[in-house]
């Protein structure tokens, strides 16, 4: 488990490291990192292990940025979908925005609240924390080169595709997309069970629900459908039964 703490209190920052530290020790529990920052920028480069559980604990306002935090919450579930996000913050209104945003929070601790039950829900986020790690390991799909680092699990990819941008690319997947600037040979590359079904389409055959032959498209859940070429169309529907016959 990775631990990461944005706070720009350096008092409330060392006590929570110090809280966090007593409790791992408490329970004979390592962290394999623990990294502590008052720039969100600079902990989102700190996200870099993509196979361990990523526990994170966010201020919500850093310095005059009233929504740092959510902010960096929201680039954090680009990267990191299956991370445990926590805020801890006196900045209890801002609750409902974690619900518009989407970014099923672990928990939302008041500062405010008196030492001994703010310490109790600091304990239970790091008790629910460690038996998620203890899960069986999701299937990743993790990529990262000079210019991107993310991961998601990789039944939930549907396609990638090319853009009228040179380089970037779109990854749709069964609850998000996200733009990336990558190549699709470098994607294939990664993992062998993706498919080059055109020239701008890189596919999870595993998630095709639906093959047009007529009209050569892939159709895949929320009807979201893309294009084959002529000369993959057979390859790809051996590839649909295959799946579907096992």
């Amino acid at each position: 488990m990775n631990i990461f703490i944005l706070e720009d209190n350096l008092i409330q920052q060392q006590a929570l490291k110090k809280m966090i530290k007593s409790y791992l020790e408490q329970h004979h529990l390592t962290s394999h990192r623990l990294i502590v920052s008052s720039r969100p920028e600079e902990l989102l480069m700190q996200i870099t292990q993509l196979t361990d559980p990523n526990l994170y604990f966010l201020d919500i306002e850093i310095n005059i940025a009233t929504k740092a935090g959510i902010d960096l919450a929201k680039q954090i579930r680009k990267r990191d979908p299956l991370g445990l996000i926590v805020f801890v913050t006196t900045h209890s209104e801002y609750m409902p925005l974690t619900f518009k945003y989407k970014l099923r929070a672990l928990d939302f601790i008041d500062k405010a609240l008196v030492p001994s039950e703010f310490s109790t829900r600091i304990q239970e986020c790091l008790h629910l924390a460690q038996g998620a790690s203890s899960y069986p390991q999701v299937d990743f799909f993790a990529f990262k080169n000079k210019r991107t680092s993310f991961k998601v699990p990789f039944a939930d990819i549907f396609y990638f595709e090319t853009t009228t941008i040179n380089h970037r690319l779109h990854l749709v997947t069964k609850d998000s997309d996200r733009y990336f600037y990558a190549s699709l040979n470098d994607l294939i590359k990664q993992d062998s069970r993706l498919f080059k079904c055109h020239k701008s389409y890189l596919i999870n055959p595993q998630n095709i629900k639906e093959i047009d032959r007529t009209n050569r498209l892939a159709y895949f859940p929320n009807n979201e459908h893309c294009l084959i070429a002529r000369g993959k169309l057979k390859t790809l529907i051996n590839k649909f039964e295959n799946i579907h016959n096992n």
